[in-house]
């Protein structure tokens, strides 16, 4: 499916599809217990509607949370003034050109957005992978850390990166960046077929939505992150 139109144009739907994810809550605990974040000044890539920046606000004492797309900072920006913080601010801004000083952050995350700057039909090709990392490096005070989120399979019960693009990402992040991996599970839950056809259809595609199945709890589709 075209992200790049849904992220340009669909912003509801796609914060939609975002909150019924994760239906046990394990994002949040995973993040806390890889990183202490009191009193850290941290830097998001690629924020989107919010997900990350609403956990990770409350915890540290600064946040600014960039992405390509004014109109996501929007939902971002309102979810924050709803949790009455102060020590945050959203901006405009690509991976590959971080808008902040040298040595300005403890912590740098990224949450399903880096393995966009990966390309299916050159999967092996990191160049722009590498200068994002140049940026992360710069802004990054000594001993900082970075956390990145991403896919290992929407409708996978085991973890498996789905694309070529995406394995040649993760090794290339453990063998040239020294990245350890944990994996989780995040699946989907809806509670009426409705909403899980109009964004996991939309996102996804009529095979992952395929995958979903009916519970006496609602409609579930297994995710691996």
């Amino acid at each position: 499916m075209d992200h790049s139109k849904i992220y340009n144009e669909e912003n509801e739907l796609y914060d939609l599809l975002v909150s019924h994810e994760d239906k046990d809550k394990l994002i949040p605990e995973t993040i806390k217990s890889l990183v202490n974040f009191e009193k850290l000044d941290v830097v998001e890539l690629g924020a989107g509607t919010g997900r990350l920046t609403t956990i990770i606000a409350p915890l540290c004492k600064s946040i600014v949370a960039f992405d390509l797309n004014d109109h996501m900072l929007k939902i971002t920006g309102r979810k924050l003034k709803e949790l009455n913080l102060n020590n945050w601010t959203v901006k405009r801004g690509e991976h590959t050109k971080i808008d902040m000083p040298d040595g300005s952050a403890d912590a740098v995350i990224a949450g399903w957005t880096l393995s966009y700057l990966t390309r299916d039909d050159c999967p092996n090709d990191m160049t722009k992978l590498d200068l994002t990392f140049s940026e992360i490096k710069r802004v990054l005070r000594p001993g900082g850390k970075v956390l990145i989120i991403e896919t290992l399979g929407t409708g996978n019960k085991e973890p498996k990166a789905p694309l070529r693009r995406l394995e040649e990402m993760y090794k290339h992040l453990k063998l040239n960046y020294e990245f350890n991996q944990t994996s989780i599970r995040t699946d989907y839950l809806f509670f009426n077929e409705n909403d899980l056809n109009r964004t996991v259809g939309n996102f996804f595609g009529s095979r992952i939505l395929s995958l979903a199945e009916k519970t006496k709890f609602g409609w579930e589709l297994a995710e691996c992150t």
